[in-house]
């Protein structure tokens, strides 16, 4: 179908408002940076000042409720997290409609070794964005709109923390991942519009209730919907691709030394992917690879890439993978490693080209080893 150049921009102010990834395009492109990556760091202080939490965390004390359901209903975005105690994946809320600004009230958890789900209870934060494990608490730590919350898989309880400061109310696309060696969470971008996306690195730490706003010299341009995971052997995290302020391509990887506090970015290699939001990300250490599947990559069309990329943390190399079959294009899905099981489980997504309410309820295993792609049989 033909649009005119009016009815176009009409759409993407209206999926701005909205609050939908949109990705606007230009013809600007950064220029890479040939920085060596450093393998090992000492253990240093933080350089910005952290914020004294002012208040203890509040418990919950909802009573959960299930849907008597045995599968998760369909649904996009929604972060998925692994558990190293229980060895199981916690999914927290999504969305089933493109206007849908409530996430689904529902936790569900994904057992690797039997492939069931079990519904947990009920989703306390009205808004979740990003989510990460804190394994020296063994707690989830989820971000959203502004608030901080900490989820107790064990227990299946939920507490609202009370930092003093915490990142800018910023409900669309901002990353977290868990720094081990360093005992805290890092999280950096996201942003309410195209035209308001930010670029700042803050870290969280659960036993102090704290953030603190990090203050590089250099950091990632503004991004939303990338892809954030930590590399134990040479204590980094890792960031790569999501929608810039202006859509300008930066197909670097990006890696972060919290004692040092600098982001140093990888030179761009000649076979890098092309730039995408809402992709999926996760890290092998068996493999020391970085796993890269789907997402968007055009802005009128949504188009979805659907093939499976290796990046080589050594090598700083892109491999294009041909596994026998695939999830097929999609976007906005989570896609989270299970080391328990050596595999990666894909859940739900967006399906459609368009900005339509076509979302998938279906699971995938990504068998890192093998480099295949299996579809799991719903009960």
């Amino acid at each position: 179908m033909k649009y005119t150049f009016g009815v176009l921009v009409c759409i993407v102010l209206l999926l701005a408002s909205c609050g939908e990834p949109a990705l606007p395009t230009t013809e600007m492109v950064l220029a890479s940076t040939n920085t060596p990556l450093a393998a090992t760091a000492m253990l240093v202080p933080p350089t910005a000042t952290p914020f004294p939490a002012t208040s203890a965390p509040t418990p919950s004390a909802t009573t959960p409720t299930y849907s008597g359901s045995e599968w998760p209903s369909a649904r996009k975005l929604g972060p998925m997290v692994y558990d190293p105690v229980s060895e199981r994946l916690f999914m927290f809320g999504g969305a089933e409609e493109f206007n849908d600004f409530h996430e689904i009230p529902e936790v569900w958890a994904y057992d690797p070794a039997n492939r069931t789900w079990q519904e947990q209870g009920k989703l306390e934060p009205r808004q979740v964005d990003c989510a990460a494990v804190d394994e020296g608490s063994h707690r989830a730590i989820v971000f959203g709109g502004g608030v901080t919350w900490a989820y107790d898989p064990a227990a299946d309880t939920w507490e609202q923390m009370h930092p003093d400061a915490a990142p800018r109310n910023s409900p669309w696309g901002s990353k977290m991942a868990y720094d081990a060696e360093s005992d805290r969470i890092v999280l950096f971008g996201g942003g309410r519009s195209p035209l308001d996306t930010q670029d700042e690195t803050w870290v969280y730490d659960y036993d102090t209730d704290t953030w603190t706003q990090m203050q590089p010299e250099v950091s990632p341009p503004q991004r939303r919907y990338h892809g954030m995971v930590y590399v134990p052997e040479a204590d980094r995290v890792l960031l790569w691709g999501g929608t810039t302020e202006l859509d300008v391509p930066d197909l670097r990887v990006w890696a972060y030394d919290y004692n040092t506090n600098t982001w140093t970015p990888h030179e761009i290699p000649s076979d890098a992917p092309e730039q995408r939001a809402g992709f999926g990300l996760f890290y092998h250490p068996p493999s020391g690879r970085m796993f890269v599947f789907g997402g968007t990559t055009e802005l009128i069309e949504h188009m979805s890439a659907e093939i499976t990329w290796a990046f080589d943390y050594d090598a700083n190399s892109w491999e294009a993978l041909a596994p026998s079959e695939n999830p097929g294009k999609r976007s906005y899905f989570q896609l989270t490693y299970a080391p328990s099981v050596d595999q990666a489980v894909l859940f739900g997504g967006e399906l459609t080209k368009t900005y339509a309410d076509d979302v998938s309820d279906e699971v995938w295993i990504f068998h890192p080893s093998a480099e295949e792609w299996e579809i799991v049989a719903r009960p």
